[in-house]
Order: structure tokens, then sequence, then C-alpha cells
């Protein structure tokens, strides 16, 4: 018998995008998988709209859980959902997004083919196309790199390995995604890549999305998280290089399309404060990575003064 598939979904205030998810869902050529939504607090009618799924699940005899919780987040609610969710792999998905009708099936049958942990696959974002790859340096360069992306909208998970990272870190408002990917990259699983565009990725940034929240105070304080992370495992490595690459993307996040100088002294104090306190690191290089902070800083900055005079 085919292997059970959670699919699980957080929402808030979705209702009329979550019928777009969902409607995806129903159509799937896979046929045993279950479906989670939490409801994260929503005000608006998604309590109703979720009703009306689960007859239509109930038609399909796929079995569609709704849990309604006070307001936490995403990742609680993806955590809710993933500890009443019983199948042998795991999907979390966005109450904004798309999956094309051959994206469980095909993520299901690379799994077992190549009996690996978890699987990335490609997806749709307006007129690109993005397909999974690792270099000949393996996952986490890739995924440092930016090469191997931590997206919801492409991976399946062997349900034990998300139980043994203990689910989604709820302190993040944003990034949490990439968060739980680079700590399943770090347990150093077998990974398949399936180079299909099996979703499509809906930019929706409004208040209420992550997205929305990526330049608010706490986006900003969620994104210094994970960079803390991602440059405590890369220089406790002593992969140096790879650390221009993190502070390159890390200066992307917070200061991308903006020439206010506060954000960029903000940004810069940030990384030189997180150098200076290391008290792993010797003063040589610790001057050589305040070095490359500063390099990395400055383009950005010239390269949104482009980007904005191209807008004008």
């Amino acid at each position: 018998m085919d292997p059970l598939v959670s699919i699980i979904i957080p929402t808030y205030n979705r209702a009329k995008l979550i019928v777009n998810t969902l409607d995806s869902i129903l159509t799937q050529s896979y046929n045993n998988f279950e479906v989670i939504v939490v409801d994260d607090g929503s005000t608006d009618n998604t309590e109703s709209v979720l009703n009306d799924y689960k007859q239509k699940f109930l038609q399909k005899s796929i079995n569609f859980y709704s849990i309604k919780q006070d307001n936490a987040g995403a990742p609680a609610g993806r955590n809710r959902g993933f500890q009443n969710s019983h199948g042998e792999y795991v999907v979390f998905f966005d109450s904004d997004d798309v999956m094309l009708p051959n994206r469980i099936e095909e993520q299901v049958k690379c799994l077992q083919k190549e009996q690996s942990d978890c699987c990335a696959c490609g997806f749709y974002l307006n007129d690109t196309v993005y397909l999974p790859h690792i270099n000949k340096k393996g996952a986490f360069d890739s995924f440092v790199k930016g090469i191997l992306l931590g997206s919801t909208q492409i991976w399946m998970y062997k349900t034990e390995l998300i139980q043994k990272l203990n689910g989604y870190d709820e302190r993040f408002v944003c990034f949490q995604d990439n968060d739980l990917t680079f700590r399943v990259i770090k347990e150093n699983p077998k990974i398949s890549l399936l180079p299909l565009p099996l979703a499509v990725f809906i930019e929706y940034a409004d208040a209420n999305s992550i997205m929305g929240k990526w330049q608010t105070e706490e986006g900003i304080a969620s994104i210094v998280l994970f960079y803390n992370n991602v440059w405590d495992t890369v220089i406790s490595r002593k992969e140096f290089l790879l650390y221009h690459y993190a502070i390159k993307r890390f200066y992307y996040y917070t200061v991308n399309k903006t020439l206010k100088l506060k954000s960029y002294m903000d940004m810069f104090s940030v990384s030189t404060k997180y150098i200076s306190e290391n008290k792993s690191l010797s003063i040589v290089v610790k001057g050589r990575l305040i070095c490359i902070s500063a390099f990395n800083i400055l383009v950005r900055y010239f390269l949104n003064i482009l980007f904005l005079l191209k807008q004008t």
C-alpha cells in the first residue's frame, strides 16, 4: 500500500486564497494522504470555508482535519498540525500557494526509489522556474550559498526526521522554513532532488503573510536569529569563505531595496557585534571577517542604488 502523506497547512485570514490551495490538493494524482489545516485565530470566514472543504475531501475518502487555535504564528500552527498527523511522510505547505496535480505522487516515488530521508522539488515563481541543485561541495555548502532553498513549496520529509528535530522553532515570525531545512541539512540526511517544478509560489506580501513580516522589527529579529545560527555553524567548521556568502545573503534580506543609512549601520553593527563577541576567533580572523562584512554592506548599498535608479 502507498505510504500515508500528511499535508500540513497553517492559515490566518486566508479564506479567499486557501480555496486555490485546497483545490490544488483535491486534484492530486496520489490518493493516500491526509490534510491538516490549522486555523491560527482567523477573524474572517476561514472556518466556514474549511467546513465546506471537509465535505469535498470526504467525497474522495480523504481525511481532512481543521484545528482552531488562538493566534500563535505559523510555526506554532505547523507544530500543532504535525503533532496531530499520522503520515510516514510530511509536507508543510502555505495557504496561498498551489500544488501541481502530480506533486505528492512524484515526491513519494522519488523518496521510495532512492530510499532517502527528504526530497526537494522545483517550483514556479512568476516567470521563473526554480529547480533544486546541490553543488559538488554538498548540501550544506549549497544551502548557505542559496543554491538549495529551504522554502515550504519544495520539501517532503520523512516524519521521523522532523520528530528528531522537534519540529519548528516557534520563536521565528519569518524564515522558519529556512531554519527547519537548515537544521535538517545539518543532520546529514540522504536528500533526493527532483528537477521538476511541482508547485507555484504566489508572492503575496501583505501584513498577514510571512513575507510581509520580513521588514518588521520582529521579522528582522528572526532573520538575525537565523543567520546567527548559520554563522555559528560556518565558523565552527572554519569555512570562512562560506561566511562571505552567508553575510552577503544576510544583507540581501535585511537591507534589500532601501537606502536608509540607519538600516545599513544597524545590520553592520549586528554582524560586527557577533564577530567581536565570538571568543573562538583570533584577532586576525575577526579582522578578516569584519572586512568581509564591510565589503558586502557596501556592495549591497551600491546595488540598491542601481536598482532604484532603474525604477525611476
